[in-house]
C-alpha cells in the first residue's frame, strides 16, 4: 500500500520528516497526512516525482509498488517546490535508461518505456534550463502540472500540461518567452518521472 511505502521511506533517515515532505511537494501538511493514513491511496504525476526526490527512491516504486525502491544516499535540496533557490549540479536519480537525441524523437516508434533527454532550450526555465537532463516515461496518463514531451509536425518540445476545460488541455511553457501549444495540435509522447542532472543555477520546480 502507498502508506506503507511512504512510512518505510520516511523511517530511513530522521531528517526525512512529514513536514519536510509536504514542503518539498508544495502541498499542505493535511495532504501528506492523508497519504500516510491511507485516506489517499494513489500518488501520481508531479507529486509522485517530487515525493520520490525528497525520499530518495524510485518514483514508480513509490507510486505503484512495482519494481525496487532503489534507495539513494544523497539528500535533495529540502526547499522543494516553491523555494526558488539555486541548486548545484547533482545526480538525483540513478538510471539505466538510454539517452535519446531530439532528432530521434520524430522518427523512432515505439520509444523506450523510459529514457533520458537533455533539454535544449529555456522553455521550462527557471525550473529547468538548457543542458539539464531529465528522465521521461511513455505510456503514462499525464495530469495537469506534469512536464510532458510533445510532438508536432514541426518537432518535439517540452512543456507543462494545463487543463483549460474538462477534457481539454494545452501545453504551456514556464518561461513566457516561449509559445503555448494547443492540445489539439500535438501528441503527448512521454511524462517526466525523474530528474537526472541539473546544471548550476536551475531551480527546483
Amino acid at each position: 500500500m502507498l502508506k506503507d511505502r511512504l512510512i518505510l521511506a520516511l523511517s530511513r533517515d530522521p531528517e526525512l520528516t512529514q513536514a519536510g515532505l509536504a514542503r518539498h511537494c508544495g502541498l499542505a501538511s493535511a495532504s501528506v497526512s492523508n497519504w500516510l493514513t491511507g485516506k489517499t491511496t494513489s500518488l501520481k504525476g508531479r507529486s509522485a516525482v517530487l515525493a520520490a526526490q525528497f525520499l530518495r527512491c524510485d518514483p514508480t516504486w513509490l507510486a505503484t509498488g512495482v519494481g525496487s525502491p532503489n534507495w539513494q544516499s544523497e539528500t535533495v535540496n529540502p526547499g522543494g517546490a516553491g523555494d526558488g533557490q539555486s541548486l548545484d549540479v547533482r545526480t538525483v536519480t540513478m538510471t539505466a535508461s538510454p539517452t535519446l537525441a531530439w532528432e530521434v524523437l520524430m522518427t523512432r516508434d515505439p520509444l523506450p518505456r523510459t529514457f533520458m533527454l537533455q533539454l535544449r532550450d529555456g522553455a521550462l526555465s527557471p525550473h529547468y534550463n538548457a543542458g539539464d537532463v531529465i528522465e521521461l516515461e511513455t505510456g503514462l496518463t499525464p495530469e495537469p502540472g506534469d512536464y510532458v514531451l510533445i510532438r508536432l509536425e514541426s518537432g518535439c518540445y517540452m512543456r507543462r500540461l494545463a487543463e483549460t476545460a474538462p477534457g481539454a488541455w494545452e501545453a504551456r511553457p514556464v518561461n513566457p518567452a516561449y509559445s503555448t501549444i494547443a492540445g489539439s495540435a500535438c501528441e503527448i509522447l512521454a511524462v517526466q518521472v525523474g530528474q537526472v542532472l541539473k546544471r548550476r543555477g536551475s531551480q527546483q520546480p
